[in-house]
């Protein structure tokens, strides 16, 4: 079969009207971002709906740890909106929930829409005031205020940080939502915190090691601190869970073996140690004569279950221990959970503006 010159040159412009079509949808499109649920969030069929769900049947609701492609960002007066996709080939709306925007390297400093008015949005800080945060004012206002960003980690940690720690939960990904009440928060998939401590007084300046490939002298006793929201349970049968349990149980026969008492670590190719609530893992090195660097990763029971990461340089492989309970220690204090259970009932308003100022001052181990 032959093809005229006509013919061919007809399909050639069709074929660059149909990749040129293609070209200017895509144009308008996120370059793969995607959009994470960290609790059950409503998709609508319309923009509109999407933003007054009144009496509105959503088109699909996404579970918890749900990932779905956004097709398109819409900055509509004080909202932000997202279209995506669905696993069954529909496209949706969503604008109010519990979630977040990753990027195609997975990274949540992701941005979607119009550029961020404020640049702490991109550290996940959320300034929030209302009756619920009324009692945590630090100077009088309705809330803990722009010196105490706000982050929820998930149902029982919720934690107003000073900013002096440096806290960062990677970018909102959209203008945030106005907070009147703790539902309002949007759930941080991690938070990044660093403080001081002093454990290594009295070392030499000299001694001081350099930060790899860097001619930089390290901060000794500088803890960075990361605890997020563990990833979802693996759905084992029985039998899969007894096989991992054995698992598990022949690595820490092995462990127990060839491990070393150190500090109060078990210690072989890394360590294990525990502090009565949980056990720490961890790694170190040795950084010159008179340091050490360590890496301490774990999962840890409290509020709910949290992974847990720090890093540091200090004096000696002992301070382990130290280190880690001011980790909870802080933890504990800027808890608005529980420090509102504590207070219920025993400090009138006017009174806990000092009692909360007090809590976040610096403390024995740290500043």
């Amino acid at each position: 079969m032959s093809v005229s010159k006509a013919q061919s040159k007809n399909a050639f412009g069709l074929i660059a009207i149909t990749v040129l079509l293609v070209s200017c949808t895509r144009m308008g499109e996120p370059d793969d971002i995607h959009l994470v649920t960290s609790d059950s969030v409503s998709v609508f069929a319309t923009k509109q709906e999407s933003i007054s769900p009144s009496g509105t049947s959503p088109l699909a609701i996404l579970e918890p740890d749900a990932r779905v492609p956004v097709l398109d960002c819409i900055d509509e007066g004080a909202y932000s909106i997202y279209k995506v996709r669905l696993s069954d080939g529909r496209s949706g709306f969503v604008s109010d929930g519990d979630y977040s925007l990753q990027d195609r390297n997975f990274s949540d400093s992701a941005w979607c829409g119009a550029k961020p008015r404020n640049p702490q949005w991109q550290r996940g800080w959320t300034n929030c005031a209302g009756p619920e945060f009324r009692q945590f004012a630090l100077n009088g206002d309705t809330g803990p205020g722009p010196e105490l960003p706000v982050f929820r980690i998930n149902h029982q940690l919720v934690i107003a940080v000073p900013k002096k720690y440096g806290p960062n939960a990677g970018s909102l990904g959209h203008e945030p939502r106005r907070c009147t009440k703790l539902s309002d928060l949007p759930t941080a998939s991690y938070l990044y915190v660093s403080l001081q401590g002093n454990w290594s007084s009295g070392y030499n300046p000299n001694d001081v090691p350099t930060a790899d490939g860097t001619a930089q002298a390290v901060q000794p006793d500088r803890v960075i601190v990361r605890i997020e929201r563990p990833p979802p349970q693996p759905r084992w049968s029985a039998e899969e869970r007894k096989q991992w349990e054995q698992i598990v149980q022949q690595e820490q026969q092995k462990l127990n073996a060839r491990a070393r008492e150190i500090a109060g670590l078990k210690c072989a190719e890394w360590c294990v140690g525990p502090t009565g609530v949980d056990t720490v893992q961890l790694r170190y090195w040795q950084r010159g004569p008179s340091f050490v660097e360590i890496h301490a990763s774990y999962t840890s029971s409290r509020y709910g279950g949290l992974l847990v990461w720090w890093h540091t340089y200090t004096s000696d492989i002992s301070h382990w221990r130290d280190i880690d309970d001011e980790v909870w220690r802080l933890v504990a204090q800027w808890n608005l959970l529980d420090n509102a259970e504590s207070a219920t009932g025993r400090h009138a308003n006017s009174g806990l503006a000092d009692q909360t100022e007090a809590r976040h001052g610096s403390g024995a181990g740290a500043e």
